[in-house]
């Protein structure tokens, strides 16, 4: 990355830029990387923030504290502090002196602000910032300004004016098309520093021009595929085994199912929930479930259970799938052949129903008419039953029926992955 930004900094200086700034920017974009990598913060957003923050490193208390972002010592704080005047007054409105972080590196102070956005106990408002994505960075500086970071109301176009002045986003750019590897024991080692910090994770980032640029969706790790390329074939590009991509997308059958050109593939795990804004989606005609957790990063097994829904239908078109909580209305859905009907004989009918929880209540609208509903009843909750035919594995049919593997393995309580045909499965608690 360094030779690679060398000639875009001599153009800026020769240009007239601020000097000072400039060598931060090349003191501490290495840093900034890192922690785009491991958070998914814009590396152009943290390098502006630094600049505005601390006077480019020369405020007080970055030269003093280390401290680049003003972060303010907070309950929990145990480390070393500076006191200085700020914004904080007492009773009487009078301005007090407020407590700040003193680091021992400006790398602890990078790694600390990613923190500190990162809190748990702060997710209420800076939690969604992390379903943005991490080329975002008008987002993400809008975004700051929402959540309250700063009270400047041209916050945002402050770090916009920096990141497009000195051209920042170039350095988003060249950190997305690396590929991230994860060390435990590497160290970032800033110029300057009196030693250099280890934070949680570090990532040592190798250039890889078929590009294959790490993202990040509903705070998870992803990379878009190329037309006809496996979980085998990535797996050689991004540093995470053919074996996890397919665990981590359930729509994936094998290690060498091939991919629609621009697809997501997760090098995470799924969430539980969408993280972002948005609280439902309206099905469009003939999307799955697979489909629509694919497109938020949400586990397929966790949409069936929030929209109580037997897992293997699917919705109608036009309904609201809840992304976060439990779904409180009911979910239509149309019942459709599941992938290996020719090969189980586990068919279902195309019938509209209306699908309440629990399943043992009544269902409007279903099967013939005249009809009984409790037999129609029974008939759904019969249906959270597998029975396992010839060649049938554990895994194939989570993957048939949208289910984890663990989850399912957990449900009928197997010590392993061992099953034999004719063996009853539940597919539902």
């Amino acid at each position: 990355m360094k030779q690679g930004l060398i000639s875009f900094f001599c153009i800026l200086a020769i240009s007239g830029f601020s000097q000072d700034r400039l060598e931060y920017i090349d003191r501490y974009k290495d840093v900034a990387v890192v922690e785009m990598h491991r958070t998914g913060i814009p590396a152009s957003i943290k390098l502006a923030q630094g600049i505005l923050e601390s006077n480019a490193g020369a405020s007080m208390l970055a030269e003093r504290a280390n401290n680049h972002f003003g972060i303010k010592c907070g309950s929990a704080w145990k480390g070393k502090t500076m006191q200085r005047k700020d914004d904080d007054r007492n009773a009487q409105g009078k301005l007090v002196k407020s407590c700040f972080r003193s680091f021992g590196s400006a790398k602890e102070s990078y790694v600390a602000h990613s923190d500190f956005l990162l809190d748990p106990n702060k997710k209420y408002r800076y939690g969604f910032l992390f379903s943005l994505d991490s080329d975002d960075y008008r987002s993400w500086a809008y975004g700051l300004k929402k959540a309250g970071y700063a009270t400047n109301p041209n916050y945002p176009k402050l770090l916009i004016k920096i990141i497009e002045q000195y051209e920042l986003f170039k350095i988003d750019d060249e950190a997305l098309g690396m590929i991230a590897e994860v060390s435990e024991n590497d160290d970032v080692v800033i110029e300057g520093d009196k030693k250099p910090a280890r934070s949680k994770k570090i990532v040592r980032a190798s250039r890889d021009r078929r590009a294959y640029p790490l993202k990040y969706h509903n705070t998870i790790k992803m990379v878009t595929a190329y037309g006809g390329d496996s979980p085998v074939t990535i797996a050689e590009k991004v540093g995470v085994t053919a074996r996890k991509i397919v665990k981590y997308n359930e729509s994936i059958g094998s290690e060498y199912a091939t991919f629609k050109q621009g697809q997501k593939i997760y090098l995470q795990p799924k969430r539980s929930k969408y993280k972002g804004s948005q609280e439902y989606h309206i099905v469009r005609q003939g999307e799955t479930m697979l489909e629509i957790s694919d497109r938020y990063g949400i586990k397929v097994s966790k949409l069936y259970t929030k929209n109580r829904m037997l897992p293997g239908l699917q919705p109608a078109s036009g309904q609201r799938i809840s992304l976060k909580k439990k779904n409180k209305g009911t979910v239509k859905v149309v019942s459709q052949a599941r992938p290996s009907q020719a090969d189980t004989g586990d068919t279902y009918g195309a019938e509209v129903l209306d699908v309440l929880a629990p399943h043992t209540t009544k269902y409007s609208g279903a099967g013939k008419a005249g009809s009984d509903v409790k037999e129609q009843a029974r008939s759904m909750v019969e249906r959270a039953m597998y029975t396992v035919q010839p060649n049938d594995t554990l895994y194939r049919i989570a993957r048939k029926h949208g289910l984890d593997l663990d989850a399912l393995r957990k449900m009928n309580n197997l010590a392993d992955d061992n099953i034999h045909p004719g063996q009853k499965l539940k597919l539902e608690e």
